[in-house]
């Protein structure tokens, strides 16, 4: 089974999802997961648009076409109390 929309090559066969919020530790974990499977990092719609530079289709159409092309796939998305998101964020700058 296939999806209808053409996906670029880069966002095929993409293994682990990391989708969740700024100053979370999504990055970490994207650099820890993607020494061991396809691991694709993104915050939001936005963020896919921008970074990516991806106006055909959305993350959600990349998600949806990896989940129909590929055994597993994994869509982790973290969580942090916004006193734990300020803490990261006054860390990050030093």
């Amino acid at each position: 089974m296939t999806s209808s929309i053409d996906i670029d090559n880069s966002f095929k066969n993409i293994q682990v999802f990391i989708y969740c919020s700024t100053k979370c530790g999504s990055m970490t974990l994207h650099k820890t997961f993607s020494q061991y499977y396809n691991s694709f990092h993104v915050h939001n719609q936005d963020d896919f648009v921008n970074f990516y530079k991806q106006t055909k289709y959305t993350i959600f159409d990349v998600i949806d076409y990896n989940s129909k092309t590929n055994k597993n796939i994994y869509i982790i998305d973290v969580y942090r109390t916004p006193i734990e998101r300020k803490i990261s964020s006054f860390f990050s700058k030093y």
